[in-house]
């Protein structure tokens, strides 16, 4: 049987965002989801803006590695499991 990927939908995530039909805990996994690929930080600024609010108030971890908020290359968090 071959291995099965799933997929974040983020694209809907995003557009079910952007017209309020997320709950906070949904809300919270389409940022991580846009952090941990950096996204979040090729969108436009409000993404990333929300995603360094989020990621400031400790909601969202930083992604294990790739780029940040500024576009630069994180090393690997030490402190994310």
């Amino acid at each position: 049987m071959p291995a099965t990927t799933i997929r974040f939908d983020y694209i809907g995530a995003i557009i079910a965002y952007e017209q309020g039909e997320l709950d906070e805990a949904a809300m919270l996994e389409l940022f991580q989801y846009l952090v941990d690929t950096g996204l979040a930080w090729a969108l436009q600024g409000h993404y990333g803006r929300t995603a360094k609010a989020l990621l400031d108030a400790g909601l969202i971890q930083s992604a294990p590695e790739g780029p940040d908020w500024h576009g630069a290359l994180c090393p690997i968090d030490p402190g994310r499991s």
